[in-house]
């Protein structure tokens, strides 16, 4: 099985299958459009008897708030999940909320399933899917204006695709060390959260280091929010053996990981790295360049220097389309028929 190098989701959904820790139903993981994971219940639901809140759609595999418009739509699981502590009260929620429960309840009393404690519903997401053991060093990273948390330092964080060679996780990292051009280290204020009355908590004021990709191309900065390494980077058609493993960073959750002095990673040794060839786009007045090898499945035959086969950047891409389709159109219809002959 393979799937399409441009699909915004590689993840198999007999990979992203599980049940919930906190009450033991199944939930199907789906990753998000900006970069996170989210558990909602396997099944749709008529658009019109669920609250706008509580309306999530699935659009090429990625999960997006909102119904889309569609007559139906899919609902996250920790809106529902029994062991949530809910702090609304929604009526037209609170039937769905008992059948679950009475659910979980049944399970418990027949030995099936063992009750935890309860969790606020903003933590819900992170302790529902089964995770490999963490690390006790993850860096946080501003990937898309998103504040991310990894499973493991930058330098270490593990390709999550399956390997070609003997069909189980990949065992390369994503942080490429050959590369010129790599993330960025930048001190920002940390985000701390305010009280009811805006009281200021001990991280007022305080800062800390964040590793920030604004200084790579946007294949590359896709490349880290999949998790991917650079052999099952743009172009792969390989699907992925776990999710990737992104949490969105919450100082409640993850305090213990701020950094408030500059990692070592950050720290490159100066002449120890031999520069990447850049390569630039084929289009026409357009300066747009990558760093690295292009995918072969990526060249286009004819449109380089010399009648060789040229590379075409994100925005050129779908203007060659165009053209090249027009042009075969016109092509198939034939000789024109000249007027008086």
């Amino acid at each position: 099985m393979s799937l399409h190098p441009r699909t915004p989701s590689k993840g198999l959904r007999g990979n992203n299958v599980a049940r919930c820790t906190l009450c033991g139903h199944h939930v199907w993981y789906f990753d998000r459009a900006d970069g996170g994971r989210i558990p909602l219940l396997p099944t749709t639901f008529p658009t019109r008897a669920v609250p706008w809140r509580a309306r999530w759609s699935v659009d090429a595999g990625l999960a997006r708030y909102g119904d889309m418009g569609l007559p139906t739509c899919w609902i996250a699981h920790p809106t529902l999940c029994p062991g949530v502590e809910h702090e609304d009260d929604d009526a037209d929620l609170w039937a769905a909320r008992r059948a679950l429960a009475w659910r979980t309840r049944k399970a418990v009393d027949q030995g099936r399933f063992t009750a935890t404690l309860h969790v606020p519903e903003e933590a819900a997401e992170d302790a529902q899917e089964p995770r490999e053991r963490l690390s006790s060093t993850r860096h946080i990273v501003d990937l898309f204006s998103s504040l991310l948390i990894g499973p493991d330092a930058v330098d270490e964080i593990r390709c999550v695709s399956v390997a070609s060679s003997h069909g189980g996780r990949c065992g390369n990292t994503v942080y490429d060390h050959n590369s010129s051009y790599l993330p960025e280290w930048v001190e920002v204020p940390v985000p701390f959260p305010r009280g009811r009355q805006k009281q200021d908590t001990l991280w007022a004021g305080q800062t800390m280091w964040v590793c920030v990709f604004t200084c790579l191309d946007r294949d590359e900065r896709n490349r880290w929010r999949q998790q991917r390494c650079t052999e099952h980077g743009e172009g792969s058609t390989l699907p992925d053996a776990v999710g990737p493993e992104w949490q969105r960073f919450s100082l409640l959750r993850h305090e213990a990981y701020v950094l408030t002095r500059k990692p070592p990673v950050a720290e490159r040794p100066k002449g120890t790295v031999k520069p990447k060839e850049r390569v630039l786009c084929s289009g026409t007045g357009c300066n747009a360049g990558k760093v690295g090898t292009v995918h072969p499945d990526l060249l286009i035959p004819g449109i380089g220097l010399d009648g060789k086969p040229g590379w075409l950047c994100w925005k050129c891409r779908p203007k060659y389309k165009k053209r090249r389709a027009t042009h075969e159109r016109w092509q198939n219809t034939g000789t024109p028929r000249i007027p008086g002959t």
